[in-house]
């Protein structure tokens, strides 16, 4: 039987090949699809389903509209929510409408939330809000919209944008540093500010009261008296573009400044070492005080565990921005780029790579990874510049053993731990 897989699936068997740690090199099983071929985007960030056994997916959009169409029926698009008269997206940027969850009970209350930039390009903001479907299951109710937290942001960079529920039911919160280079501001160690960390929220609590959420009681800084955000849940991150749970284990990807990329087991208060270093190398082009005595930081890939993965032009994973090679700001992962280049593997070690071979969508020249989603049933979906791809595979994979789903996780993390598109 053949199982689909996106493209975020040959990311880690590329690069972990030689690793008896690690799933073996099947890369030559692999084609890629245009998954709907009738389906147009314009720049997509987020693909998710509802979860309330419709087998619909919605698709967010960069400049402020989430599409949603059956899997069986693709021609039936339609729009879903239309904010961008909200959504701040200036061309060239990081900007727009940037993340999508659905609430655990979504087939009953109809909530989802959305991680978008407002304001203008003088006075930026960023936001995390809520809104409810219309009696149409077809139509969000633009009306109904809640704001969660709000911030002003002085970069059009690194604004994090993934989201995602866990098993617990509390809602994470990807936020990246503010942007500039190098974190400008030294705000990925500050506990007391919003950027460079990954929060968690309840959005069960003051459900009809200002702020439209609450604070977990078990969050590492919840009652604390030294200043620190009761929201934090994680810090010392760049810009985790997007993350995933396996099971109760939140995986994230964490978009490196020139180097390194990383791949992060989060864990509750943990310091993942930005902007004291890169991956697991000192980084030393600040002036942070708070890295005078720094650490403890948690290594890439969990404890005793590397999970970094090299940045740069020999790189087999096309992840970075144009410091990477990849198409424009997001980078990508193309046909003939990721192999045949002499990369290295996640850990830095040389590996051996081959090339990618499969049909691209129509006049496309890079097959743009943009981000990732899963389906009802757990297949994993990207999004390249204008369609949904994914990866078809000749031999059955298990996805549902916690060794194979995390590894897929994490290469779906790091995939999409990406610059947000140029």
């Amino acid at each position: 039987m053949k199982r689909i897989l996106s493209l975020m699936g040959i990311c880690v068997l590329v690069a972990c090949g030689d690793d008896s740690s690690g799933p073996p090199n099947v890369i030559d099983e692999y084609t890629i699809e245009n998954a709907f071929p009738s389906v147009v985007l314009s720049r997509p960030t987020d693909v998710q389903n509802a979860g309330d056994g419709t087998n619909r997916l919605f698709v967010t959009q960069q400049t402020g509209e989430i599409l949603v169409f059956p899997e069986q029926s693709p021609d039936s698009l339609k729009t879903f929510l239309d904010i961008s008269s909200e959504v701040n997206y200036e061309h060239f940027s990081e900007l727009g409408l940037l993340g999508l969850a659905f609430h655990p009970d979504y087939e009953s209350n109809g909530y989802f939330f959305v991680a978008y930039t407002a304001g203008t390009p003088s006075a930026r903001l960023g936001r995390i809000a809520r809104f409810q479907v219309s009696a149409d299951p077809n139509v969000a109710d633009v009306a109904s919209e809640k704001i969660l937290l709000e911030w002003a942001d002085s970069f059009p960079n690194h604004n994090g944008g993934a989201l995602a529920f866990g098993t617990d039911g509390y809602l994470y919160i990807g936020i990246g540093d503010e942007g500039g280079s190098g974190d400008f501001n030294n705000n990925a160690q500050d506990r007391s500010r919003i950027f460079g960390k990954i929060l968690r929220i309840d959005v069960n609590q003051n459900v009809d009261i200002v702020p439209y959420h609450g604070i977990p009681d078990d969050n590492p800084y919840a009652g604390n008296s030294s200043g620190y955000r009761e929201d934090i849940w994680a810090y010392g991150f760049r810009n985790p573009w997007r993350f995933s749970f396996d099971d109760s284990t939140l995986v994230a990807g964490d978009v490196g400044q020139g180097k390194w990329e990383e791949i992060d087991i989060v864990q509750k208060g943990g310091n993942y070492g930005w902007d004291c270093r890169e991956g697991l190398v000192a980084y030393d082009q600040n002036d942070d005080s708070l890295c005078a005595t720094p650490g403890p930081f948690i290594d890439p890939g969990g404890p005793g565990r590397r999970g970094g993965g090299r940045r740069g032009p020999r790189a087999p994973l096309r992840l970075g921005g144009p410091r990477s090679g990849g198409h424009g700001g997001w980078g990508g992962l193309s046909p003939g780029a990721a192999g045949d280049s002499g990369g290295r593997r996640l850990s830095g070690r040389p590996a051996r790579t081959r090339r990618l071979t499969g049909d691209q969508p129509p006049g496309a020249k890079f097959l743009n990874i943009v981000s990732c989603g899963m389906n009802v049933s757990g297949t994993v979906s990207v999004g390249p510049l204008r369609c949904l791809a994914t990866m078809r595979s000749a031999r059955p994979l298990t996805v549902g053993s916690s060794a194979s789903f995390l590894w897929m996780n994490m290469t779906m993390s790091l995939s999409c731990s990406m610059d947000p598109l140029l």
